[in-house]
This record gives structure tokens, sequence and C-alpha cells, in this order.
């Protein structure tokens, strides 16, 4: 049987919780012998961190949200002696409003951790950490713009030598550019091929990007959520073509507004394959995916209720706090708790990636860089004074 044990128990089951939510929750000790102790601590972390292989040299980046520590026995120098027991020592601690989304990944990560320890005088201390997941929610209410239809035309004309065809045009239009998991995206593609070369098929694409810098490095991933294909058209005729894309549910859309080293974006990308060794017609337009859909009153209130924050308390909490240097959160005695909502995870749909690797022609000191796993995906390892390109093509299982 073990001497002691050391547990944070959360009181929510899923440990899911918002920007400027109360985390509540208490750190449980079971002695079966006497322990004298010097106290006991309580830390709350919130971090981004990654590591990866340039070459043969590392690159690793961190960045700090959260970083308090609380007493919640001792710590006044003198020693403590507990008998045997049970002991629980309740705690509440309240988020930041602007941090990031959770987010996992080979690479690296965003994780939100609380780390407690028992401080034994003259032997190893007794530690326990337990991770509990912020969910920032992305409110398109708050981005006007979004509501804006978006239309977009680019043509193209067609050569050889002396010889020269009319243009190729294609028009697209979405009725907005801000959209949730639980919406369409709706379009329609105009084409007229007044040239010489007929249209093979047009080819629609979901696609999201993420990018993680580190000073002169960085690393993008991109990432096809879906892909839809249309009949081409003819020399000299025209077509137009009407269709959506769904956004798919089990795909977590992270808030990463507030990370330095992280960048995400979605886009469709819409091509008009041309026939024979032409090049084809590109249309990439930028949209927003998020939790809160758009309104349809344009006045929308951008009231906690409506942005998905959780209202202050009228209960203040206690005057125990965490040493508080940068203003971190503070950890009292009581809190209210509030309902969660399900936290989505990552996942990986198809298990086939191509992994682009670009290394510097000299060896630079250790970057800082980040990144995210998602499926069929296509990694750039970038630097600007980079001229060495590696391909390797692997399977996932």
């Amino acid at each position: 049987m073990r001497s002691k044990s050391l547990t944070i128990v959360f009181d929510s089951p899923d440990r899911i919780y918002l920007p400027g939510g109360i985390v509540k929750g208490r750190v449980e000790i079971v002695l079966h012998s006497e322990l004298n102790i010097r106290g006991v601590k309580l830390k709350i972390i919130g971090e981004a961190k990654c590591e990866w292989m340039a070459g043969k040299t590392p690159v690793r980046s961190r960045e700090i949200y959260l970083n308090s520590e609380l007493t919640l026995v001792g710590g006044t120098g003198t020693k403590l002696k507990l008998p045997v027991g049970q002991y629980s020592y309740p705690f509440t601690a309240l988020l930041p409003s602007e941090i990031p989304s959770s987010l996992g990944s080979t690479y690296g990560e965003i994780l939100y951790y609380m780390k407690a320890k028992i401080d034994i005088p003259f032997a190893f201390d007794y530690k326990h950490e337990a991770k509990f997941f912020v969910l920032n929610l992305v409110n398109l209410n708050l981005y006007p713009s979004l509501r804006t239809p978006y239309s977009e035309e680019k043509s193209r004309k067609f050569w050889f030598l002396r010889w020269k065809s009319g243009p190729l045009t294609m028009v697209v239009h979405l009725p907005k550019t801000g959209f949730c998991s639980s919406e369409r995206i709706p379009f329609t593609i105009k084409i007229d091929n007044a040239s010489d070369v007929a249209v093979r098929a047009i080819h629609v694409h979901l696609k999201r990007k993420l990018k993680w810098t580190a000073g002169k490095h960085y690393i993008e991933e991109k990432t096809e959520l879906q892909k839809l294909r249309f009949d081409g058209v003819r020399e000299g005729q025209s077509n137009i073509v009407s269709g959506y894309c769904s956004i798919l549910h089990d795909i977590s859309f992270p808030n990463l507004e507030h990370c330095s080293i992280i960048h995400i974006s979605h886009e469709l990308h819409i091509v008009a394959e041309s026939t024979g060794a032409h090049l084809n017609l590109h249309i990439r337009i930028p949209i927003t995916i998020g939790d809160i859909p758009l309104s349809e009153d344009r006045n929308f209130s951008t009231s906690p209720e409506n942005t998905g924050s959780v209202p202050s308390n009228d209960d203040s909490p206690s005057s125990t706090s965490l040493h508080n240097i940068e203003q971190m959160p503070q950890i009292s005695a009581d809190a209210q708790r509030y309902p969660r909502p399900n936290y989505p995870g990552v996942v990986n749909p198809s298990p086939k990636r191509v992994v682009r690797v670009q290394e510097p022609q000299t060896r630079s000191r250790i970057a800082h860089s980040a990144t995210f796993v998602c499926s069929e995906s296509t990694v750039y390892l970038c630097r600007k004074s980079t001229r060495v390109i590696r391909r390797y093509n692997q399977d996932l299982l």
C-alpha cells in the first residue's frame, strides 16, 4: 500500500472551460503514515510549446499564458506534521479572457494544467499534474465584414508562338464569408469559355492552413477538408455551377487569435482545369469558420451571453490568491460553476500525407515555432535562405 497519495479533482467532469471562466476543484491527500511537510502548493500553467528537427538542428518554441502559484498549506518556513488521514483543499482559478484554445499536435501543443506538490524536507517532493481544456469560441458577429457578399473574377488567355485564343473567364460568388460548423458554404461559379481550349473539370477545395512561426523559421501545414468536382465547359460555351461545401462536425476549429506563434486560416479554392499543357485558372477566397453563426440582426449585441464568454460572478472570491506579478489569474476558495460545451477533438480522416522539408544552408540558433496535425496534409519547413529541398513520403498507421 502506498504511504501517501496526491490527486487534483476538478468539479467539471469534462474539464472544459471558457476564457474568463472559473476553474473549481480540490486537492486531495491521503496519508497512511504520519508525514512531515513544509507545505502544499498548487500551480496553474498555460503554455504553447513545440519541437521538431530541421535537419540535425532542433527547433523549439514556447509561449506562456498562465504561470501562477498558490500555497494551500504552510509556506511560512516552519515544518508541519500531518497525521494519518484524508485531507481536501478546495480551490478556484479565474482564467484570463484573452487566451487561445487548447490544441494538440505531433510537433507541439497548447495545453493548460494544474500541478500540485507536497514539499517534503530532506526528501523527494510528491507531485501530481492534471490537465484541463480551454475552448475559446469564435463569434462571427464581432466581424461585420463577414456579412458582405464576395465576388471575384479572373480571366486567362492561351497562346502558343503566334497563336492566341480568346479569354477564359471565371466568376465566383459567395453570399458571405463567415460560417460556422453547423452551416454549409454555398457558392456559384460562372464559366465563360471564349477560348479554343476546353475546360476539363471544375474543382472546389475547402482548405485549412496553420502556420507556426519561430523567428526566421516557420512551418506550414495545409489540409484539404473537402473536395468537389463538376463537369467542365467546352470551347465557345458557358455554364453556371452552383453547390455547397459541408463543414465537418468532427474537426475542431480552434480560436488562436491570442497566440502569436500559430496562425490559422481557411480558404475556398476554385480551379478551372484546362486540357492539354495549358495553365489552370485559380481563384482563392479567404473565409472564416467560427462557433457562433452570424445573426440576421445586423445590430447583434456583443454582450457576454452572445459572445460565448463567461459572465462575471456576483460573489467575489476570497482573499486567498496566487502570487500575481504579471496579473496572472487568482485562486480563491469558492466560485460559481458554469455549464461547459463539448470540446471538439482533432481527428485524422485520412492516413496519408506528404511532407516537404526545407533546411537552412547554415545552422542557426534554436528557434521558436510549432505545428498542427490533421489529415492529408502538406507540411513546409522553410527559411528564406533555403535552397536544399528534401521530400519525404510517408504513410501514417
